[in-house]
């Protein structure tokens, strides 16, 4: 995983992984959603959905699968060992932004909302995507606590025995599969399914990685694997939310794509890994997830009475762009001054 808490670089393959995330993710919850929301389209966009979404049987302009792709990348790296620091801050920093941007059209659930004191406590905390009827101002930073939870996981994990590490692997697809089964006793248990059931992709890139280094064994790891996607094929049936969108096929596509890439990752895939612009939207997608709604979907709001709509959302991600670039960079300033601070002596 690149971020600003670990000094080397992550693999090729998870740099493709998360690039490519990004481009699909901002494309998806940008480009796509904010047209849909708004009653517009643009031939791309439609062009797009014609002969690529609807002939993979892909929903919401790709956006499924660059979160399970992220998801995915994110257990590998949890498994790996690198650092989700940047996560911390960035989380409470788009919130802010977001609830400042409320009333000016920033993408918020429901749309519109007039968030109070208390929505920007528990969206800090992340508790408000958990909680029925709550105020959510960063609609995509669900998938910032899977990241969290993965981690937190893959560390308590590292306290097994090797051999019983398939038993932490079952442990953490059995909550999900659990919750999704119940998700139809209450409303709030359908809310907790809709974002849990996406849990096994963080897990599914834990178990790659564990095939991928021999901690288990490539049979178990498959089998496993199958457990976990038999959690978001039960959700499409049980959680309201995921009706018609065909989550489980974005869901195979991804782990098929993330297991290719990870296998077969070769030196043309290393090159394009190391080009700038795949290495800057690897190591900012968070930071595109969390800002394309607080900044993105405002600021295509705000052009789109004076430029044509492919131009207002172009503007809107190179805007999504800069922000995050910059909240990049202050949090890279703030990291390093905290560092030289520890190291201080007293």
């Amino acid at each position: 995983m690149v971020s600003v808490g670990r000094t080397e670089p992550a693999s090729p393959a998870m740099v493709l992984l998360r690039a490519g995330a990004a481009v699909l993710i901002l494309h998806g919850y940008l480009v796509g959603l904010w047209p849909e929301q708004h009653g517009r389209s643009t031939v791309l966009l439609d062009a797009v959905r014609e002969w690529l979404a609807r002939p993979l049987g892909l929903g919401e302009d790709f956006g499924p699968l660059g979160l399970l792709l992220l998801l995915l990348a994110s257990g590998y790296g949890a498994a790996a060992g690198y650092s989700f620091r940047p996560l911390y801050p960035l989380v409470p920093l788009a919130t802010l932004g977001a609830f400042a941007l409320a009333g000016a059209g920033a993408w918020s659930a429901p749309t519109g909302a007039r968030p109070a004191a208390i929505d920007l406590l528990g969206n800090m905390t992340l508790v408000s995507h958990l909680v029925p009827g709550a105020t959510v101002l960063l609609p995509l930073a669900w998938v910032a606590l899977l990241a969290l939870v993965g981690r937190a996981a893959a560390r308590a994990m590292s306290w097994l025995p090797r051999r019983l590490h398939w038993l932490g692997y079952l442990a953490q697809l059995v909550v999900p599969l659990n919750l999704v089964a119940l998700s139809t006793l209450s409303e709030g248990a359908q809310q907790a399914a809709a974002v849990l059931a996406f849990y096994p992709a963080v897990v599914g890139g834990q178990l790659i990685h564990a095939a991928r280094t021999g901690t288990l064994a490539v049979p178990a790891a498959a089998g496993l694997g199958i457990a976990g996607y038999a959690t978001i094929a039960l959700a499409d049936g049980l959680v309201p939310s995921f009706a018609g969108w065909w989550y489980p096929v974005a869901a195979m596509y991804a782990g098929l794509t993330a297991t290719v890439t990870v296998v077969f990752t070769g030196e043309t895939a290393s090159r394009v890994a190391g080009s700038l612009p795949v290495r800057w939207a690897a190591s900012r997608v968070w930071g595109l997830l969390l800002w394309c709604g607080v900044i993105g979907h405002p600021l295509t709001g705000w052009l789109r009475p004076y430029l044509p709509l492919t131009a207002a959302l172009a503007v809107a991600v190179l805007g999504t762009a800069l922000v995050t670039e910059l909240a990049h960079r202050v949090l890279a300033v703030i990291t390093a001054a905290s560092r030289r601070r520890t190291r201080e002596p007293v």
